[in-house]
């Protein structure tokens, strides 16, 4: 398994999630290239895939293994890299949720001027602007 990174060259999309995840540090390789390479695979973007990477990260047995401990003279608190990778998998679907935006679909108005003079028609029990003061 392999691990690349360099800070000089993020133009791939390898790159570009390894630092959205904080995975640049060759001492501490999170997840190896053909791990990230196949979750890219599988999304279309590099926030989804950064976003699908974290969940793998926080699935792992270490990552739940991270508590925090203390003893006398000492404290260790691992578990803030779990926060951590919590707190940048909320940021990336809070991004990706509203970059998804809404879609207004209906028919058209020759559509529901045909519905309306169809006789098998039920026509709703409301509509837009029905309780109007005139």
């Amino acid at each position: 398994m392999t691990w690349t990174y360099s800070a000089t060259s993020i133009s791939t999309d390898l790159a570009k999630v390894r630092l959205t995840i904080g995975d640049t540090d060759t001492n501490d390789q999170l997840l190896s290239d053909e791990e990230i390479n196949y979750v890219l695979g599988r999304y279309d973007d590099v926030d989804r895939a950064s976003a699908e990477c974290i969940k793998i990260l926080l699935a792992q047995p270490e990552a739940a293994r991270a508590v925090d401990r203390s003893g006398t003279g000492f404290s260790a608190t691992r578990s803030q890299r779990f926060q951590h990778l919590r707190d940048i998998l909320a940021e990336l679907q809070a991004k990706a949720t509203s970059a998804a935006g809404a879609t207004l679909t209906g028919v058209s108005v020759s559509e529901r001027e045909t519905l309306e003079s169809d006789s098998d028609y039920i026509a709703a029990s409301f509509e837009v602007g029905m309780h109007n003061n005139d």
